[in-house]
Order: structure tokens, then C-alpha cells, then sequence
């Protein structure tokens, strides 16, 4: 399962971006990331979750969506950028 595979990924990295981030949960194709460093951990989560995968001999990728705020009803979407920012 590509999301199975990410979060792994995702788990093993992220400390080594934001030491005092956390995965909270996963609900369905949900995850619930706590940190301190947003434009560190955004780039990290799309590089270990949106991962090319081949079907019927054609390479897909799957997107991944950000959004960011304190409660489930305050968030925003979020844009990973290669510069300094987001939203």
C-alpha cells in the first residue's frame, strides 16, 4: 500500500527535520502531523507521501494535500513552495 509505505518513511524522517514533531493519527487517507517547523515538515510529508506508482504500465503519482491549523475546523490549505513559505 503506497501510504502504508510513505508513513514509514514519514516516521523514520521526521524527527530528523522537526525533532519535536509527532504523527497524531491517520483516519482513512488522513494524517495528523504535529510540528513546529511547517515549511520543513510540508516538503517531508509531500516527498514521502506523493510517490510515483506504475499501473497498467503507466507511472502515476499520487497527490498529496496539505492543510494546516489547530482544529479539524480551522483548516487552511497549505502550499509546499521551494522557497520560505506556504499557504
Amino acid at each position: 500500500d503506497v501510504l502504508n509505505r510513505g508513513l514509514v518513511d514519514l516516521y523514520h524522517r521526521l524527527r530528523l527535520v522537526d525533532p519535536d514533531a509527532r504523527l497524531v493519527l491517520t483516519v482513512h487517507d488522513s494524517v495528523v502531523v504535529e510540528c513546529q517547523n511547517l515549511v520543513e515538515v510540508g516538503r517531508l510529508i509531500k516527498t514521502c507521501l506523493e510517490r510515483p506508482i506504475q499501473v497498467n504500465s503507466r507511472m502515476c503519482l499520487i497527490p498529496c494535500d496539505l492543510k494546516v491549523g489547530s482544529t479539524w475546523g480551522d483548516l487552511v490549505p497549505y502550499h509546499v513552495t521551494s522557497g520560505n513559505g506556504g499557504h
